[in-house]
């Protein structure tokens, strides 16, 4: 995730890019869980699936307003987005991209977790489908975001 966004954003100098990569090097060896026994991630576990989607489909106002502000900065991929964040589907209700539920599934799944020496989930994450919804999910399912 971490390099396709440093190539994303050709913008970046090639020292700046190396800089974030060893800042996150540094944190995964910090914080990362290679050395957690946890099982298996979350595949189909429709439990999680759903409540992340139910989450997201109470807040239907905040969806929409930042699927405009999605479209306004790339109008050449409108139904792309649409289609990705189930707008064209309006009976179900909009949510985030199928990537975007099924890593806050795998987050509230891992809260519920009892994993010795770790008392908090916590998730890094520039995008606003998480960034706007940061103290909703935090009061929710105690898991905190992060920007970066």
């Amino acid at each position: 995730m971490c390099e396709r966004k440093l190539e994303e954003e050709g913008n970046f100098s090639e020292g700046k890019k190396n800089r974030v990569r060893e800042r996150v090097g540094r944190y995964m060896e910090k914080y990362g869980t290679d050395d957690l026994l946890v099982e298996a991630p979350i595949g189909e576990r429709e439990e999680y699936l759903k409540r992340a989607r139910n989450f997201y489909r109470s807040y239907p106002d905040k969806l929409h307003k930042i699927t405009e502000k999605k479209i306004n900065k790339n109008p050449e991929k409108k139904h792309e987005i649409l289609l990705k964040r189930a707008e064209t589907v309006p009976s179900k209700g909009a949510t985030p991209g199928e990537g975007d539920i099924r890593l806050l599934a795998e987050c509230i799944r891992l809260s519920e977790t009892p994993i010795p020496g770790v008392w908090r989930i916590s998730l890094l994450s520039n995008d606003s489908d998480f960034l706007w919804f940061s103290s909703d999910i935090e009061r929710e399912f105690g898991i905190k975001i992060h920007d970066i």
